[in-house]
């Protein structure tokens, strides 16, 4: 079950998830992405997912790019799209046989889109949720109808916010307290991140998680100012040799296409991972502490200037 957390701020969305896949709370492997980023004609949106991440055949990161490609024409419009996203879930679970093997709750998957549309007013913060079980983001929200997806629309009442989905007993309530209070004090979408994936790191070790929240996570920052490229980021606890991000797809009417997400590693002379060479991935430490990389330089002049959004 993975932990997603969202984030609405002055100028910027961002959607955090692990990226854990376990099966009966055993880790299968802490490198499964979980995340998308989709650029349509009227919007940007990250989306995750929490629940069934593959069975047999399937796998649900590759069906979702599968199925935008499917759900972009005619119009490549947002919300026409995640309605058109809805139908071809309903499908997929009525009709595949692979997952009618599941239990109920094997099949239990949900969506978690948020970023922003945009109009000839600005742009407005925008989130949704395709889910067809209830209890992702708390107890009862939704009803539980295995082979029928509900598709609601997030409410933004209010100009910033913090949500969660999947494993989110494990979160500690102060975490989220002080989310709510950097969000509100209006703190850059970089300072918000690095306390949001601490607080998911911290989630990883709750006897709440059940082993099923791992260290590992990809980020992507939405921005109010639809000329901002869309931000990603890969954040772990312990240094790693290689990096990865999420997937993409575009869904506008000049084109579109989708593209799994890829991996970032030194190499040798044959192409393989270089084992010495420094890693590329290195966890937060504090700014005047030798840098994880092993490089002895401070950390705020080696990785810690590699910083992500504003």
């Amino acid at each position: 079950m993975t932990l997603l957390v969202s984030l609405y701020g002055a100028g910027y969305t961002v959607l955090l998830a692990d990226r854990r896949i376990s099966a009966g709370n055993q880790p299968l492997t802490d490198e499964s992405n979980k995340a998308t980023a989709i650029t349509f004609d009227d919007a940007t949106l990250a989306v995750a997912f929490t629940g069934l991440a593959q069975f047999g055949n399937f796998c649900t990161a590759d069906w979702l790019l599968e199925a935008l490609l499917e759900c972009g024409p005619p119009d490549f419009q947002s919300v026409h799209v995640l309605h058109r996203l809805r139908e071809a879930a309903n499908r997929k679970f009525r009709e595949d046989r692979t997952l009618k093997r599941l239990s109920e709750a094997e099949r239990r998957l949900a969506f978690i889109f948020g970023g922003f549309c945009y109009d000839e007013t600005g742009s407005h913060p925008v989130g949704a949720i395709l889910t067809n079980f209830s209890g992702f983001a708390g107890p009862g929200d939704l009803p539980f109808k295995p082979d029928e997806f509900v598709l609601r629309e997030l409410q933004m009442d209010a100009p910033t916010r913090v949500g969660f989905a999947g494993a989110w007993p494990s979160i500690r309530p102060e975490d989220v307290s002080q989310l709510n209070n950097m969000l509100e004090q209006g703190k850059p979408a970089g300072a918000v991140i690095e306390k949001a994936v601490s607080a998911i790191h911290a989630a990883a070790e709750s006897s709440d998680a059940n082993n099923t929240v791992g260290g590992q996570i990809n980020s992507i920052t939405i921005w109010a100012d639809r000329t901002k490229p869309i931000d990603t980021a890969y954040h772990v606890r312990e240094s790693s040799a290689i990096s990865y991000s999420p997937n993409w797809a575009l869904l506008t009417s000049t084109g579109t296409m989708v593209a799994k997400g890829g991996m970032v590693f030194p190499s040798d002379n044959s192409g393989k991972i270089a084992t010495d060479a420094p890693p590329i991935a290195v966890p937060k430490v504090h700014r005047n502490a030798p840098c994880p990389c092993g490089s002895r330089i401070r950390y705020r002049n080696c990785h810690g200037k590699r910083s992500y959004g504003n």
